[in-house]
């Protein structure tokens, strides 16, 4: 039995990676941990690295690779974050690999985000976003990865995390 001690930064929600790398999500908080994306060893729980942001993420993450790199994608409030597993946060654990701007009329839920390629090998992430579901496409260019938001849904009463169904 094992255990890896955030310190009180509150956990909300964790990823397995296709290593078996653990990505778990901080809240707010005043730990070390707080604000952050970890990658923990999945035997021993070892602290691998760590991306720390100067607000909470609230979702859960989700990871997923586009050729031979693995990424992983999370928001807080206002933005979508999208790191490189092999380095969440660069040397300082400051640096997110891509990071949308922030917008006073966007916030993202508390839940968790899909992920799908579509036929045609475009990479996609769906988040709820401000009542309604948002699609963002995640692009390649000239070796540096961006990401738009490609369309958003209707306003929903109650949109939940979305799910990916046969592809």
């Amino acid at each position: 039995v094992t255990m890896w001690q955030s310190n009180g930064a509150p956990i909300n929600g964790i990823a397995l990676g296709f290593d078996g790398t653990i990505y778990a999500s901080t809240g707010a908080g005043t730990s070390e941990y707080a604000n952050s994306i970890v990658a923990l060893e999945g035997k021993t729980l070892k602290l691998r690295d760590w991306l720390k942001h100067d607000s909470a993420f609230n979702s859960t993450p989700v990871v997923f690779s586009e050729g031979d790199k693995t990424y992983v994608a999370a928001t807080s409030d206002a933005r979508l974050y999208v790191l490189d597993a092999t380095s969440l946060g660069g040397a300082d654990h400051r640096r997110p690999l891509f990071v949308t701007e922030y917008a006073a009329n966007v916030r993202f839920n508390n839940d968790g985000l899909a992920t799908w390629r579509d036929a045609a090998g475009a990479r996609w992430i769906l988040a709820e976003v401000s009542g309604s579901i948002g699609a963002f496409k995640v692009l390649e260019n000239g070796g540096a990865l961006t990401v738009e938001r490609a369309w958003t849904s209707r306003n929903m009463p109650s949109p939940r995390t979305p799910m990916i169904v046969n592809g």
